[in-house]
């Protein structure tokens, strides 16, 4: 376990324990699966010789991408909309 004491300001623990937003680890996980399903495709048509075999991993492919956009869209999303007022 790791300790720290609040208010000393030194160490990344004591910056996170002081921030009140903590980074959103969806989007550079949602960026990396956009880029490694694009590397998949692309390896998959320079790389594979058989029809069958290409055609599945380009589907493996955009199925990653797929994901790594669901995972960036999501981390678009605000967490809460707070109320305006005057309006119901």
């Amino acid at each position: 376990m790791f300790y720290a004491a609040r208010g000393t300001g030194c160490g990344i623990l004591s910056v996170m324990a002081a921030s009140p937003q903590r980074p959103d680890p969806l989007k550079p996980a949602g960026f990396f699966l956009l880029i490694m399903g694009w590397i998949l495709i692309l390896a998959a048509i320079a790389l594979l010789k058989q029809d069958t075999a290409r055609g599945g991993f380009v589907l493996a492919g955009f199925a990653v991408e797929a994901v790594g956009l669901v995972l960036v869209a999501r981390s678009h999303i605000p967490a809460h909309i707070a109320p305006q007022p005057g309006r119901n």
